[in-house]
């Protein structure tokens, strides 16, 4: 486990979090990876799709996030995970970032 100290100096991300918990895990981008985007971020999320494809290799679908219920049901998550994705954590996020100074 890393101490807070390096933690620090490894870790880029703006705007500076208030605070930073590192759990055991990975995030993967393989060719079911997808990008959900809204309509106000469709911008955004081609312009991610445009730079991740030379470093991962993958044309990175572009999924509208209307889509995102359906393809977890696909995937085989309980209701329960879901639920927690669409809005628990949402909610956490939203306090998380709303208290940033």
């Amino acid at each position: 486990m890393n101490t807070k100290n390096e933690t620090e100096n490894f870790i880029y991300i703006i705007p500076k979090p208030v605070e930073l918990t590192i759990s055991p895990g990975e995030f993967i981008l393989n060719n079911e990876t997808r990008i959900l985007v809204d309509n106000n971020s469709r911008i955004n999320g081609n312009y991610l799709r445009k730079i991740l494809a030379p470093a991962t290799g993958f044309n990175i679908p572009i999924s509208d996030m209307s889509e995102i219920t359906r393809i977890m049901v696909e995937r085989g998550y309980s209701e329960a995970r879901i639920t927690k994705i669409l809005g628990g954590n949402f909610m956490r996020i939203f306090r998380e970032v709303a208290s940033l100074p």
